[in-house]
């Protein structure tokens, strides 16, 4: 399952080694953090995170698509 994790690097409430362990336990995951960014999401990034979320959405998506024509094809 396509995953990101997005992280600041000045969080005070989970360090940043926790951000990077959870993407590392995800095979395949991205992880993804912000300059000067702590434990929000702040609203002049909003468009940013929107885009970077879109993409594994996109790409689970795909993937659903390749596995259910696949499963329609072997009927």
């Amino acid at each position: 399952m396509p995953t990101l994790v997005i992280h600041g690097d000045i969080d005070k409430m989970i360090d940043i080694s926790g951000g990077r362990t959870t993407a590392d336990a995800i095979l395949g995951a991205e992880f993804l953090t912000f300059e000067g960014m702590g434990h929000y999401l702040p609203k002049p990034l909003w468009s940013v995170f929107a885009r970077k979320i879109a993409n594994p959405i996109h790409r689970a998506e795909s993937l659903w698509y390749v596995e259910n024509a696949e499963r329609e094809r072997q009927r």
